[in-house]
């Protein structure tokens, strides 16, 4: 686990608790839409991490999760 973030564990990561974990993070917007911010950062490490290394990220994560990662990665687990 990571220090400080109980909820976050390899096989443990909920969408709700990343939004939540994103609202804390982000508590000056009281309009914020944290899965706007979790999608920027996901297509921020495809333009670094490119397609296949990404893909790895998203395949070991839950569908909900999976949802938000950029279109270039497709619709495949």
């Amino acid at each position: 686990m990571t220090a400080g973030h109980s909820w976050i564990s390899r096989r443990n990561i909920k969408k709700r608790n990343l939004q939540e974990e994103c609202m804390q993070q982000f508590q000056f917007d009281p309009d914020l839409n944290p899965a706007e911010i979790i999608r920027a950062v996901l297509r921020v490490m495809y333009r670094h991490m490119g397609k296949g290394e990404l893909g790895d990220v998203k395949s070991n994560l839950p569908a909900g999760i999976q949802e938000w990662f950029p279109e270039e990665l497709g619709q495949e687990k």
